[in-house]
């Protein structure tokens, strides 16, 4: 669930956050997204390509057989409300006055994977295929090359998507989001396969340092009767049981961590923490940015409380610990407490994901006039707020000089229940 990069200044971190203890509690219901196991939706929460950093991707098939896999990123980089050049990623990044908008902008693509296959992209790049001079073999030279018309990679011996297009495509120079991916069958419809697994690897160009997660794996219910619609709806709504179709995000997500600009103990490295959230559900086919609100609850080593409550966003929350609830009101930092358990809950209350008072807490559609509705006929107005998946990535720097960083997966408690979320991708029309 966990993974560092490989860091001399870091393998002392697990043995000092082991101590804080991050361990189930009997009798919670399990959660149902995992990082461990193939699933039939992967999420990379966390991509960057900004010139700064890149991520490498890796995508593989599980099966013994060939698998077709339907992915989109979700493109969030921010731009000042005013001076739409400058960009941003807080209000406090912009002239005074501004705000930080982010949109939330949806690229699709096909990628088919051979049996029990691996591969692996550049964001900054995508890579294009290539079964000339043939498949790769051990002992050969296997590295790939940058194509100067495109831009993209060339690599040997991986087949072309279904359309022929681009293997992946290049997110270009400025990108700040995730990337979901579904497993589909030939002629693109959802299917309940569950041989897809991926990891992320977010690598700072100028000096090399790494920091890798282990993409987020959903189950799909695989009865034939009661399970996946082979529609354009991916309904996160089964409980392991009966009827649904995919299983449900998980109530809560909990870290442990360093309080924001606390000091390593063992190597005098400052430790800085951000926080990645991604909403469960999504909604690409409308082009509309999801809603979210979601609650901090931390406990330091005092066993002192501290809260921020209702905190809320669109598509996509990257935001330093240390600006957690706001800018110039931080909780979760060293002053406060050198070590934290920390649990981040949606909001229990029903929004209205789209119409005019879309992100306003509603009692029926009748409050959210203008919703709404999904290709498959189900309402997008008046439903549970989205549950949230996401990472954490620490930033460790001597005299201001950065030493290591390391990406975490955050420990999933319980699950949904109800409606779920749903994920309404692109039609097949």
């Amino acid at each position: 669930m966990r993974e560092l990069m490989r860091s001399p200044w870091l393998p002392v971190l697990g043995v000092l956050l082991a101590a804080t203890g991050i361990v189930g509690v009997a009798g919670q219901a399990r959660a149902d997204v995992t990082t461990d196991d193939a699933g039939s939706i992967v999420i990379y929460p966390k991509v960057v390509s900004d010139g700064t950093r890149d991520t490498l991707i890796q995508l593989s098939n599980r099966s013994n057989m060939p698998v077709f896999v339907h992915c989109f990123y979700v493109n969030t980089a921010g731009r000042c409300s005013a001076t739409t050049e400058q960009r941003c990623r807080l209000d406090g990044d912009c002239p005074s006055g501004e705000s930080c908008a982010r949109t939330c902008d949806a690229n699709d693509f096909d990628v088919l994977l051979t049996a029990q296959q691996p591969t692996m992209w550049r964001a900054s790049t995508g890579r294009l295929a290539s079964l000339t001079p043939g498949p790769c073999r051990i002992g050969q030279t296997c590295g790939c090359s940058i194509d100067v018309a495109s831009g993209q990679q060339i690599c040997p011996g991986l087949e072309a998507a279904p359309s022929n297009s681009p293997y992946t495509p290049a997110v270009g120079g400025e990108f700040e989001g995730e990337l979901k991916c579904y497993q589909t069958d030939v002629n693109g419809f959802p299917i309940p396969g569950n041989a897809i697994k991926g990891t992320a690897i977010l690598e700072n160009v100028s000096n090399g340092q790494i920091s890798e997660y282990n993409a987020l794996t959903v189950s799909a219910n695989a009865d034939p009767v009661v399970g996946v619609n082979q529609g354009q709806d991916l309904q996160l709504n089964y409980s392991g049981g009966g009827a649904g179709e995919y299983n449900y995000c998980p109530s809560n997500l909990v870290f442990t961590h360093y309080g924001d600009q606390a000091v390593d103990a063992f190597t005098n490295a400052t430790v800085s923490t951000e926080i990645t959230l991604v909403p469960c559900t999504e909604l690409i086919e409308e082009r509309a940015p999801t809603p979210v609100t979601v609650s901090f609850l931390g406990f330091n080593e005092f066993e002192q409380r501290f809260s921020a409550d209702a905190i809320s966003f669109d598509c996509y929350f990257s935001r330093s610990l240390a600006d957690i609830p706001s800018e110039g009101q931080p909780l979760f930092v060293a002053g406060a407490g050198q070590w934290w358990k920390t649990r981040i809950t949606p909001s229990a209350s029903n929004i209205c994901l789209t119409g005019s008072s879309r992100g306003l807490t509603c009692a029926s559609d009748a409050d959210c006039p203008g919703f709404l509705t999904s290709p498959e006929n189900n309402s997008l107005g008046c439903r549970p707020a989205p549950g949230v998946l996401g990472v954490v990535e620490e930033f460790h720097a001597i005299g201001g000089l950065a030493v290591g960083t390391a990406a975490n997966n955050m420990h999933v408690e319980g699950q949904r229940s109800g409606f779920g979320d749903v994920i309404v991708v692109p039609s097949l029309q």
